[in-house]
């Protein structure tokens, strides 16, 4: 009996003895991964805070503002350069570069596309941006800038058809309807399901009637709508889609 207790004894003394040497650094450790845990929660729920003041702040800056008003312009590119480095400072800017083309102020347009470039860290939106420059570089006959752009794009197996599709527009409007016709022909092997090829068919269909024949009148009654209608895009009104789904979205979180 004595042997135990001498043994139990002996424990409880090194047990003190060793929290006489560490209590500092576990009481240290607790305080720190409470100060952690804490930092993180806050941080998150901060972070959450700003998205959603954010996708408010585009909601009624940019999705209920009449652009063709200049004290509206202004307060849209200043918000693009109060939220520089967020998703919504390039949402803002397809939807005023979409103004700006309606008003065919291509130049400035693509001004403000290149410069919104990597502003949401997102390769997908970077590259519909992307896709925008280049139809307003062949508007300006910029037609090295578009392929250059066009080059530039990432997601290739996403946006093939789009990219291809592009190429031949750039070629037709250099002159080159041979490489028109190929880069026509080759988007829609590539075009999905989903995706209406139509026009590109028109245009590869009118190219391959006139067998290459540069002033032949029926590929330009084609292509020449085309282009215009390139230039219109859908891709702003998609982004702006976007957008309000990722207000909605964050409102339903704040609540």
């Amino acid at each position: 009996m004595d042997v135990f207790e001498a043994d139990a004894q002996q424990r409880e003394e090194e047990l003190r003895k060793w929290w006489h040497d560490n209590w500092k650094s576990i009481a240290m450790g607790v305080i720190l991964a409470f100060v952690i845990i804490t930092a993180v929660f806050w941080y998150r729920d901060h972070t959450r805070k700003i998205r959603y003041q954010n996708a408010v702040d585009f909601y009624g800056v940019v999705m209920n503002t009449n652009m063709a008003d200049e004290k509206n312009v202004a307060e849209v590119k200043a918000f693009i350069g109060e939220h520089g480095n967020d998703v919504y400072s390039q949402l803002a800017a397809l939807s005023l570069a979409k103004q700006f083309v309606s008003e065919k102020k291509y130049q400035e347009a693509a001004d403000l596309l290149n410069g919104s470039l990597g502003a949401a860290k997102d390769s997908i939106l970077d590259d519909v941006v992307r896709l925008r420059i280049a139809r307003i570089d062949i508007e300006l006959k910029k037609f090295d800038d578009a392929v250059a752009v066009l080059n530039a794009v990432r997601n290739n197996d996403s946006f093939r058809f789009e990219v291809t599709s592009l190429r031949g527009d750039a070629a037709y409007a250099s002159g080159d309807l041979n490489a028109a016709f190929k880069y026509y022909d080759e988007a829609l092997s590539y075009a999905k399901a989903d995706e209406d090829t139509t026009v590109v068919k028109m245009k590869r269909d009118a190219l391959n009637a006139v067998k290459g024949v540069p002033a032949a009148k029926n590929a330009a009654q084609v292509t020449e709508p085309a282009a215009e209608a390139a230039v219109k895009d859908t891709v702003a009104d998609d982004a702006a889609e976007a957008a309000a789904k990722t207000v909605e979205a964050e409102a339903s979180a704040k609540q």
